[in-house]
């Protein structure tokens, strides 16, 4: 699903991921802070990198994906919610 991903984003640390589902579907939610497609955080598509650099040059960018990552995490991914759906899986 991509729990490594919310956990992440709860302590504040930014993410690069493959866009697939589960990641990919997550981390679209902070495109809005991506300057043009070919840098948006959220998906790997050239040299991991120039991701890294471009983490790294946009303070300011990240600042603000760390500010509103946690409470995106804790409204949408809930610890109650990600239990009850691996209860729910583990008991199939």
């Amino acid at each position: 699903f991509g729990r490594i991903v919310t956990e992440a984003l709860a302590c504040g640390r930014p993410v690069i991921s493959f866009n697939q589902t589960g990641p990919g579907d997550i981390l679209r939610q902070f495109e809005k802070f991506a300057k043009v497609d070919s840098l948006r955080v959220e998906i790997l598509t050239g040299d991991l990198v120039e991701k890294i650099k471009w983490l790294a040059a946009e303070r300011n960018t990240l600042r603000k994906i760390v500010a509103s990552a946690r409470p995106f995490v804790e409204k949408n991914y809930p610890l109650s919610a990600t239990a009850k759906r691996l209860v729910g899986i583990l008991a199939e």
